[in-house]
């Protein structure tokens, strides 16, 4: 038998080897040692741990009591609080807990001492009389450096609660603590040996223990420090833990102040009021304002108020798009008082100079938040000379989105946040449902303050042209929803955060109000989105605004095409046979019956004839001209007619021009020409005054030697009322001068008329022919220029409407709908647009039932009439031959009541005998007709199924038309015999209509363009087709929390504008034209463009004679502008309703330290990567070597971004040096470090220098990934059976403690994996590569290194690790040990003899006898225990080195202890023999001592 020892420096741990094949070199376990150096050179010794002790706080924290008392009374119990010091306890809360014997509940009541700035020593409150008990808990008690208590209760823990969560930077440690109802957040600033301490926050953050924080700090500069934290419960929050806080300067009981989406309040408004002749210098076009608020180095809140659109425009017109405008813009904002998270207001403007193009966004100012007065109010005044600009989309973005994720972490200055959920989902589909059912829609009209009629506004009605322009006024004011529109309805809500919800589609309506002007303003429509109440009110629980939305119809959409006003056309005899033109535009206006008495208007009747009073054309006459063109049966052809009449000019109303703003400026109306429209006349403009004037110039002087001033009296002016009527007439005015006579000894003077059309030569009544030396007064240039004005339209009832399709059968907000007529109401052809400067021709499609082909027309017109003979048959007795091929000449003739009326200038010869062959008398010069019209649309009316000609309807029964005797037909087709040839149907049938008085005066028909519209209206209801619509505000914001005017939502914003259109129907040809017309048409019209828009200064004039549209109608587009930079979509809420994204992350825009504001608080959705889903949801983002790695349950993978690459310069050679291309600033993909392998549990994952540790459940496993791949260190380091016996069913959380949570000393480089149970508590030293030892810091909340040190967070205290006694943990004397396994010689049977041990012992400094105290060994398979023994120090006594029973005893030697093995528990003599043995030596009641073990050394017999 053979003495042996074996000797034991153990340097970690491994427990999974068999006891026969167990490594000496490693302890089987270790319990509180360290064999890492902690103090002195103890490195590789095994020393038991030194214990943790609490933080100092230095300046002292300083308690306050609160003494609570209460007299019951006979209504109520007065429960009063009073401190015990005079101290400012401002916000302090306490929660009066009671029980009412009404319902025998307990109800609670609060105190809460007063949020002024001087002391309140004591507060109280009024409960119910019943309150019999009550209890109180102090719910808020931090203030300053004061921590107040109840004085009946324990003073509380300035750390009282559970740490859901803590934060590292610098200096500061941050705790986030959870003491319920109350979280607190707290600030310990290290100072060395001690902490001082601040609490940042105290309110109902509400954090959760089942959903730890994951925190980020960050340090931009000495006074912002910030930490983020996420949850994967609630929003993303952040706080500067270095500001100045006042813990009552927010709502306690709202955790907005804390939140990266910050609640923003709903009340705030802003108005803006255009300055006129204001300072400022804007360039034309529109411009709006938007309000956010910020907190300085902090959020910025969503847009808090937007401004309808202003123009930037004259005060009496609108700018040239090249101008600029000096104004200003005056914003008010109000009800800034409830803006308590931040600081600034910012004021953005939004300035377009173009209709839909991009705008030039700038942020204006910055105004503190200064509230004054009961709401808070700001001004600031836009010049348009401040600010900066910045990208328009950044406004489309504005306000952060509340979410939350379950990792967070930066990398270059970009936030990532992993497994991210959206917490403002799309409203559900029940609600959309609900709210549709809960709401109606209807329209009605609002006054505005646009004058344009003759009122207080109007200060003189000198010119008869009474014009406001309406620019000066928003959008809101100035546009209108257009009558029989349809227009599709919703309504958004606004979330906490500011951000709208998706649309809720309330219904579409049709609009059944037509705008208006009373007393001589205008009346707008606007619509009614009426909801219930009390379901409006329900809706404050999550929203705080609702404000309506709109889709505008798109010409798909669209019901009306146009509005506007309808004129006959005119046709000569000769150009309509030969269709060279069919008809062409007329350059008048020609109203209704009886309306228009100076011109002719009765359809297929000649113009006035020129010795007729409204003669037109000078040559006209009964010779030249029939009445009407009925050819009687069996006389003539038509050919042959119309080469007899080739001067003959009739009125046609059964082919139209159409004249409307829509179709004037819209250069791409035609895009409606081959559309199925409809005509309706809708109502009638009537004309209140006219201007007219005309200019003249002779090319010499007149017969009596006077000049064309002289001679020429215009016929010009303002006329009013019933002047009109008899000033819309054709004539210039008179020509006054000596007749030609051949009998030259008579010198008579004479008046003669002035015609539209005149002829080349003589204004007098000469007519020997052009060109003679004799002539006098020749005609060199005549513009004649009129203006007719409407104040206002009439519109017609539903009942009085005329469709050319049929009988108005409903209008109505449901529709459209006509009793159909299909012989007779057959509608009108194919609409064709004009709009040429050329003498080009349009082709209106043929009538239907008309055996007519595409008839021609001309809106262009440059013809020379030259032959107004008498077209009659020589056999007809009416013929004259004398004036074959002439005209008469006319003059006027004064009768005795001063009326001037025309007849032929027939001179008697001296026999009394009339000389028709005298050159006075006739003449056959040619007249030039020359003209040019404004873009309008030509159609013309369908004829009836009797081949009826079909026209405009008469105004009653005092209109009529130009018919045929019985058996006639026009002479340009054969018609049926025995019939009318033109079915005619009037508009006013009944004697007694209500129709206003005005009416009766001159006026044109307004109608309307319009199309069916059916279900696929908007693209129809359908799921899709609302999905697709594009959605616009249209109205303001209705606070949920103060609702005004019950449930009622205006839409104030139309699409459409009710204003003046000066439609310029007719213009003169060119300049050399020796006959022009000017013809102007001032009427209110509804049109999708704004007419006020114009830029030209020729609006109202009394000389229009200059006009065309090179100076007249410009207009600048850009104030055309709808309020379509903020819009909006429906989603499918059920194919949208997922809000969280688990294996997806988001980043922010890149940081600018000290940034006014913080660009990680506001995380663009659009910025998303998604991992693999196979591998589960993101639990961590961690960053190893600047590198960011996700990980999932199933694998980790690396986030590229700002990937970085080098290249080799080619100029080195092989001595090149690579050089760093720049940052990418891009998210580039992922890719996997491993697949298979993973975490599912945060708290598990800790992240070193070296790697990143975290337990893989799924494999039962603690892994470390790092630059040399992933170790499984359970089995590499011979911990599988450790892990086995731990119950990871859950997820670490602080309170339960169940599951795993690890930590990281980075001053030791130890890593600790902390569980429930000391057994299982165990620590990884990096410096070692080995698992050290156990620890009994089971359910530490958390641990964490702080300027060198490490601390605990555990029983309500922080710790300072190794800064307590030795075996000292959280106040408690742990124990201590150390167990090997010999198996030296294995499998050679040994009898284990002796322990010895090499260790110094010290206490307080100084040697120590106290060292091991208990022994446990066992053999083979526990063949042989000897249970726990006590080890008795018998040093210097002799009878030591004996074992006994119950103890075994200990002696020293120098530095060596040595004890006897014990024997076997089971008869106390067997010695401990076997291949192996386990040995555990054990110190179970420590006291303050420090043990280095040097070596163990185990003695035995082979």
């Amino acid at each position: 038998m053979g003495a042996k020892a074996q000797q034991f420096v153990p340097k970690g741990m491994k427990r999974d080897y068999s006891a026969s094949k167990a490594d000496p070199q490693y302890a089987y376990e270790n319990h509180n040692i360290r064999i890492t150096s902690r103090e002195s050179n103890t490195l590789l010794s095994i020393t038991n741990e030194k214990g943790n002790s609490p933080i100092v706080i230095d300046p002292p924290l300083k308690y306050v009591g609160i003494d609570i008392s209460y007299i019951p009374g006979t209504s109520t119990t007065h429960v009063l609080a009073t401190l015990q010091e005079e101290v400012l306890a401002k916000g302090v809360k306490i929660r009066i807990h009671y029980l009412d014997n009404a319902d025998s509940e307990w109800k609670d009541s609060y105190i809460v001492f007063g949020t002024t700035s001087y002391p309140i020593y004591s507060a109280s409150t009024f409960i119910s009389k019943d309150a019999e008990q009550i209890s109180t808990y102090l719910e808020y008690n931090h203030y300053g450096e004061n921590i107040f208590y109840l004085a009946n209760q324990e003073k509380p823990s300035p750390f009282q609660g559970v740490c859901v969560g803590t934060c590292v930077l610098n200096d500061y440690l941050i705790l986030f603590l959870w003491d319920d109802p109350v979280s607190r957040i707290i600030r310990l600033e290290s100072k060395g040996d001690t902490f001082a301490y601040k609490c940042l926050y105290e309110g109902s953050v509400k954090f959760d223990v089942k959903f730890p924080l994951d925190t980020l700090a960050i340090f931009e500069n000495n006074d912002i420090q910030k930490v983020y934290w996420v949850d994967g419960l609630n929003p993303a929050r952040v706080i500067n833990i270095v500001e100045d806080i006042d813990l009552t300067s927010y709502k306690r009981d709202d955790s907005g102040y804390l939140d990266t989406a910050r609640v923003v309040p709903g009340e705030v408004d802003i108005d803006v009021e255009r300055v006129e002749n204001g300072n400022g210098t804007f360039s034309s076009g529109t411009i709006q304002y938007a309000v956010t608020a910020y907190k300085e180095h902090a959020t910025e809140s969503g847009i808090l108020a937007i401004s309808p659109i202003n123009y930037i425009a004259f005060s009496d017109r609108g700018a040239n798009p090249e101008e600029t405008v000096q104004t200003a813009f005056q914003i008010d904002v109000s009800h800034i008082d409830t803006l308590e998270y931040f600081e600034y207001l910012r004021i953005y403007s939004i300035h377009r100079t173009s209709k839909d193009a991009t705008p030039v966004v700038k942020v204006l100012t910055d105004v503190p938040i200064e509230v004054t007065g009961s709401q808070g109010f700001v001004r600031y005044v836009d010049y348009g000379n401040t600010g900066y600009t910045v990208d328009p989309t950044l406004l489309l973005y504005l306000g952060a989105t509340s979410i939350t994720g379950n990792s967070l972490n930066q990398k270059d200055g970009t936030l990532f946040i992993g497994g991210y959920k959206i917490l403002e989902s799309y409203i559900s589909e029940e609600l959309k449902k609900e709210i549709k059912n809960k709401c109606t829609i209807s329209f009605a009209r609002r006054s505005t303050f646009i004058a344009t009629g003759n009122n207080s506004s109007t200060t003189s009605r000198a010119k008869g042209y009474i014009y406001e322009s309406s620019l000066k006024y928003p959008a809101s004011e100035v546009t209108t929803f257009k009558s029989r529109e349809w227009y599709r309805f919703g309504v958004q809500l606004q979330y906490p955060s500011g951000k709208w919800s998706d649309v809720a589609w309330v219904g579409d309506a049709r609009c059944n109000v037509t705008p208006a002007v009373v007393s001589g303003y205008l009346y707008m429509v606007e619509a009614h989105i009426n909801m219930e109440y009390e379901f409006m009110r329900s809706l404050a629980k999550d929203f705080i605004n609702i404000r309506p939305v709109v889709v505008y119809p798109q010409d798909s959409d669209r019901e009306v095409i146009a509005q506007g006003i309808l004129s006959p056309t005119v046709y000569s005899a000769r150009d309509r046979f030969s269709n060279s033109p069919f008809v062409q535009s007329s350059w008048y206006f020609r109203g209704m019956k009886d309306r228009y008495q100076q011109i002719s208007n009765e359809h297929n009747k000649r113009l006035f004839l020129s010795v007729d009073h409204g003669g037109e054309i000078q040559g006209t006459w009964d010779g030249s001209t029939p009445v009407t063109p009925y050819i009687p049966k069996g006389t003539r052809t038509g050919e042959k007619w119309s080469r007899s009449y080739p001067s003959a000019f009739y009125v046609d109303s059964s082919i139209v021009t159409f004249h409307s703003p829509d179709v004037e400026f819209d250069d791409n109306f035609s895009r409606w020409d081959n559309s199925s429209l409809k005509l309706r006349i809708i109502g009638v403009i009537p004309f209140d005054y006219s201007t007219r004037w005309n200019t003249l110039t002779t090319k010499n002087l007149g017969h009596n030697g006077k000049t064309a001033i002289e001679n020429f009296t215009n016929y010009s002016g303002d006329f009013f009322g019933s002047e009109v009527n008899n000033t819309i007439n054709p004539w210039a005015g008179r020509w006054t001068d000596k007749m030609y006579n051949s009998d030259t000894s008579k010198d008579w003077t004479e008046d003669f008329p002035v015609y539209t059309w005149h002829r080349r030569g003589s204004l007098s009544n000469y007519g020997l022919g052009l060109g003679s030396q004799n002539e006098d007064a020749v005609l060199e240039k005549k513009i004649m220029s009129s203006l007719v004005y409407s104040d206002a339209p009439v519109f017609f009832s539903s009942a009085r409407i005329w469709d050319a399709n049929g009988k108005v059968a409903e209008d109505s907000i449901n529709g459209w709908k006509l009793t159909p007529d299909i012989d007779n109401a057959t509608g009108i052809t194919a609409i064709r647009t004009f709009n040429s400067e050329d003498v080009s021709m349009v082709k209106i499609p043929s009538p239907m039932y008309s055996n007519l082909p595409d008839l021609v027309y001309y809106g262009n017109v440059n013809s020379i009439m030259s032959d107004f003979g008498d077209g009659r048959d020589p056999s007809d007795p009416n013929y004259i031959s004398e004036f074959s091929v002439y005209y008469p000449l006319t003059r006027f003739y004064l009768r005795s009541d001063e009326t001037l009326y025309i007849y032929n200038s027939d001179q008697k010869d001296e026999g009394g005998n009339y000389n028709r062959n005298s050159g006075g008398v006739k003449t056959a010069d040619p007249i030039e007709i020359y003209y040019k019209s404004t873009p309008h649309v030509v159609f013309g009316f369908n004829y009836n199924s009797k081949h009826q000609q079909r026209i405009l309807p008469l105004w009653d029964e005092s209109s009529g038309v130009g018919k045929g005797d019985k058996d006639s037909f026009p002479f340009w087709a054969d018609a049926p015999i025995g019939v009318d040839w033109v079915a005619v149907e009037r508009l006013i049938t009944d004697p007694d209509s209500n129709l206003p008085e005005k009416v009766q005066g001159p006026g044109l028909y307004l109608a309307e363009l319009y199309k069916d519209t059916n279900d696929t209206r908007f693209g129809g209801t359908s799921q899709e087709a609302l999905e697709n619509n594009t959605w616009v505000p249209c109205g303001e914001p209705v606070h949920l929390n103060n609702i005004v005017g019950g449930g009622l939502l205006k839409c104030l914003v139309g699409d459409t504008y009710f204003q003046r259109y000066d439609c310029l129907k007719t213009y003169p040809f060119n300049d050399t034209a020796t006959n022009s017309v000017v013809e102007i048409a001032s009427f209110l019209c509804e049109t999708r463009i704004n007419i006020d828009g114009r830029y030209d200064r020729n609006r109202g004039l009394i000389n229009n004679t200059s006009v065309s549209p090179k100076n007249f109608n410009l207009l600048n587009w850009a104030y055309t502008q709808n309020d379509n930079f903020f819009s909006y979509r429906l989603v499918d809420s059920d194919e949208y309703s997922i809000t969280e994204y688990p294996n997806s992350v988001i980043w922010s825009k890149t940081k600018i330290f000290g940034e006014e504001v913080d660009s990680w608080v506001d995380l663009p959705l659009t910025s998303v990567l998604d991992l693999d889903g196979d591998k589960g949801g993101i639990v961590s983002i961690q960053k190893l070597n600047n590198e960011l790695y996700c990980i999932q349950p199933d694998g980790i993978c690396r986030i590229l971004y700002n990937s970085r690459s080098q290249m080799v310069t080619a100029e080195s050679g092989n001595m090149s040096i690579p050089v760093e291309l720049a940052n990418t600033g891009k998210v580039e993909g992922k890719t996997y470090m491993t697949t298979g392998i993973g975490c599912s549990d945060r708290a598990s994952i800790i992240t070193t220098p070296s790697g990143i540790y975290f337990l893989d459940k799924d494999r039962n496993s603690l892994f470390m990934w790092g630059p040399q791949g992933i170790t499984d260190l359970t089995d590499k380091f011979s911990f599988r059976t450790w892990v086995d016996q731990i119950d990871f069913s859950k997820n670490w959380d602080p309170v339960e403690h169940k599951g795993m949570k690890a930590f990281y000393d980075d001053t030791n480089g130890d890593v600790y994996f902390v569980t429930e149970s000391p057994d299982t508590t165990v620590c990884y030293s990096e410096l070692l590569g080995q698992f050290s030892s156990f620890y009994d810091y089971e359910k530490t909340q958390q641990m964490v290194s702080v300027n060198g040190g490490f601390y605990a967070v555990k029983n309500n205290a922080v710790w300072a690790q190794g800064a307590g006694e030795y075996n000292s943990f959280f106040g408690t004397k742990k124990p201590y040990s150390v167990e090997v396994i010999c198996n030296m010689d294995e499998p050679v049977d040994k009898i284990f003899n002796t322990i010895e041990w090499r260790a110094t012992v010290k206490e307080n400094g100084e040697d120590s006898q106290s060292t091991f105290d208990t022994v446990e060994v066992s053999t083979d398979g526990e063949y042989q225990k000897t249970g726990k023994v006590s080890i008795e120090n018998r040093t210097g006594v002799p009878t030591g080195g004996m074992m006994y029973s119950d103890k075994t005893t200990l002696r020293r030697k120098f530095r060596m202890w040595r004890i006897p093995i014990p024997r076997d528990s089971v008869n106390k003599r067997d010695r401990m023999r076997g291949p192996w043995a386990k040995i555990k030596l054990s110190k179970l009641k420590p006291a303050s001592e420090k043990m280095e073990l040097h070596d163990l050394i185990v003695h035995f017999f082979e």
